[in-house]
């Protein structure tokens, strides 16, 4: 099974894949938390909650290194594990953040 065939089965709805293709920030802390603010202002509150709750899947599956393939093929080979981490992290804070003004 190739990884897109196994994020497809698992992730049939792509949120973290979108959140990584749409990935254009510097590779940093600030970076991750920049974007993780652009994408609540392009895709609002409801879908960074759906995001989260895949992240959460995605922690818990153990799943990351699926991730570092699409990343790859997005020609974002910058993001390996710890960036790929650190991306989920600063999308969680974000959420963590917005969570308390709702």
């Amino acid at each position: 099974m190739t990884y897109e065939d196994y994020l497809e089965k698992n992730y049939p709805e792509g949120y973290f894949e979108h959140y990584i293709e749409m990935f254009q920030s510097n590779v940093c802390q600030e970076g991750f938390e920049e974007h993780a603010n652009i994408y609540i202002q392009i895709e609002g509150f409801d879908e960074l909650k759906k995001l989260i709750s895949e992240i959460e899947l995605i922690k818990n599956n153990n799943d990351w290194k699926y991730f570092i393939e699409l990343a790859k093929d997005y020609d974002r080979e910058y993001l390996d594990l710890q960036n790929i981490k650190a991306l989920a992290e600063a999308a969680i804070k974000s959420y963590q953040k917005q969570d308390k003004n709702y």
